[in-house]
């Protein structure tokens, strides 16, 4: 069962039969995953490939509701949003017989890395959300973050230009499943592509770090991150620390003339900011004292495609009228 048409596509022409769960991506919120528990039972669905959205909509169906879990599905990927820990540890709980992978990577890159719901579920946030092992495929590198085209003429050069492990940069890939061009956009081109003598590399636009282990973090969007006395506040970060917070629904972080800014979707309405902020110093300390203001809204807008990423420059423009 997947909810991406892509996927349906590649499932037929590999000859596997695929049930077309009964979903709109469009209007989410009115996905009734108890529909979809019913039809993953009656036609013997055992994979799902789908948005976190998606499988994380049935797992709290089948823990809250107390379903029982469907004993057949044995593999679950997911990706096209973040997965943190708590979610995976959620996923676990709800398909304790499944092998449950999450893949990070972009459209332009599928995949760049897969982690294991297993192993993800007891990883710290501290630094950043880990994204499991570099694919074997993906050819990677880190470099330093930078709005500007960027042109190199050599793979050594663009070595030359690689961070060291542990530093967090741009993100860049290349392999032969990463996407070479763009039809008919050569902004696009000049934007998101370094081509060097002997390599086209993808500037996937997010910030992370490798370890000692090759193994890949990540921290956001690399326009997002808020730099304060020498230190690197990811908002992609908080967001998946908040979701241990007992007030707030969804959250992140904004800067805007030179103030931090918290916004917050809270789980109760009536929250007063004093107890707000002393949640804030517990569960994020380092963060805490920059922090300049806390702003509630009502909804916190996600991306319209997976439902799961907050949508950066409507938010702003929800905020503070501007992109």
């Amino acid at each position: 069962m997947t909810t991406l048409p892509i996927v349906l596509l590649i499932q037929l022409g590999t000859g596997n039969t695929s049930v077309i769960a009964n979903f709109s991506a469009k209007k989410p919120q009115k996905l009734k995953p108890i529909i979809i528990i019913d039809a993953i039972k009656k036609f013997g669905v055992n994979t799902l490939i789908a948005s976190p959205y998606f499988i994380k909509r049935i797992a709290e169906e089948i823990m809250v509701g107390k379903i029982s879990s469907p004993p057949q599905i044995t593999k679950i990927f997911s990706g096209g949003a973040p997965v943190f820990p708590m979610e995976a540890a959620l996923f676990e709980s709800a398909f304790p017989k499944a092998s449950i992978k999450i893949v990070f990577g972009s459209t332009e890159a599928e995949p760049i890395s897969l982690a294991d719901a297993m192993a993800l579920k007891n990883k710290s946030l501290a630094h950043g959300l880990w994204v499991g092992n570099i694919h074997p495929q993906t050819r990677l590198k880190i470099i330093p973050i930078s709005e500007a085209p960027i042109s190199v003429a050599t793979d050594d050069a663009l070595n030359q230009m690689a961070l060291p492990l542990n530093e967090i940069g741009e993100i860049l890939v290349a392999g032969n499943h990463v996407l070479k061009s763009y039809f008919n956009s050569p902004d696009a081109f000049k934007q998101n592509k370094i081509v060097t003598a002997e390599t086209t590399w993808h500037r996937t636009g997010d910030s992370g770090f490798v370890d000692e282990k090759n193994e890949l973090f990540l921290t956001g969007g690399c326009t997002t991150l808020i730099y304060r006395n020498g230190q690197v506040f990811s908002p992609f970060i908080l967001e998946g620390v908040l979701q241990k917070s007992e007030l707030i629904a969804k959250g992140t972080l904004l800067e805007n003339n030179h103030k931090i800014y918290v916004v917050a979707e809270l789980k109760k309405r009536n929250a007063i900011q004093q107890d707000i902020k002393t949640e804030l110093e517990i569960l994020a300390p380092a963060l805490a004292k920059y922090i300049d203001e806390i702003i509630t809204i009502k909804a916190i807008p996600r991306d319209p495609r997976h439902n799961s990423k907050i949508d950066y420059a409507v938010l702003r423009k929800m905020v503070f009228g501007v992109k």
